[in-house]
């Protein structure tokens, strides 16, 4: 993925902002709710970062996991993450698109992997590297960039601490940069491409999955404890982000 050396650059504050609290309380709460019971089970984790989720799902009781990232930072983040507190995740650094004979899994998580492709070729061969890594009857789960309301341009979220700018008007295969806000005055930025929430279905279903889906993310119960009435509804009523389900 052409992300990989920009992903090398900001990989320690990258995995800073995955503590936001949506990323929590709604992203993984959405994306572990759709994943269901997964004790026992066999997991791939496509564009894992620093294995935010690999640690997740094996915390969860899954049977192993296998984290794949483009950006060699990343994965040595993960193996630092490992190394610190053992749980059995195992990370290979390579492109998504180019990875071959990973075997057969019951679960492959895309998480923000499918909206870095730069062209509709590159969004199937990341459908197809997922459908082929699966069993029959396994599940592909994911979070991604959403854009369905058809407003344009730059879009603000500063009670979560990031901002979305997207193409004016929107085309498919153009950039969208995500900016991220950190304490003291840090920040950084990653570079997506817009494609249609449609697009994003029709090419997993030309890869043979079925039960194609998008699921809006929900709002963790345990939220209400932690933050003030309505503090994530910019979130779920904007919907600038979502989960996705697919079955082989």
């Amino acid at each position: 993925m052409g992300q990989a050396a920009e992903y090398d650059r900001i990989g320690d504050r990258y995995s800073e902002a995955k503590q936001q609290p949506f990323r929590i309380h709604l992203e993984a709460y959405t994306l572990e709710r759709l994943a269901g019971d997964v004790r026992g089970a066999r997991v791939v984790d496509f564009a894992c970062g620093d294995g935010f989720y690999s640690r997740r799902f094996m915390r969860a009781g899954a049977a192993s996991t296998l984290g794949i990232d483009a950006s060699a930072e990343m994965v040595a983040l993960g193996e630092q993450a490992e190394a610190a507190e053992p749980l059995g995740c195992r990370y290979r650094h390579g492109d998504v698109g180019d990875v071959r004979a990973l075997g057969l899994f019951d679960l492959a998580i895309a998480a923000y992997l499918l909206n870095y492709a730069r062209s509709r070729a590159e969004l199937r061969r990341f459908c197809d590297v997922a459908y082929a890594s699966l069993r029959p009857g396994g599940r592909l789960l994911g979070v991604n960039d959403f854009t369905a309301d058809g407003k344009t341009g730059a879009r603000a979220y500063p009670a979560h601490c990031f901002r979305k700018i997207g193409p004016d008007p929107f085309v498919e295969g153009a950039p969208i940069t995500y900016e991220f806000l950190l304490p003291e005055g840090r920040s950084f930025a990653i570079t997506n491409y817009y494609w249609r929430p449609a697009t994003y279905l029709e090419e997993l279903r030309a890869a043979g999955f079925a039960a194609t889906m998008w699921h809006p993310f929900e709002v963790a119960p345990e939220a209400s404890r932690a933050h003030p009435p309505g503090f994530f509804d910019d979130l779920v009523d904007d919907r600038p982000l979502a989960a996705f389900a697919a079955q082989r």
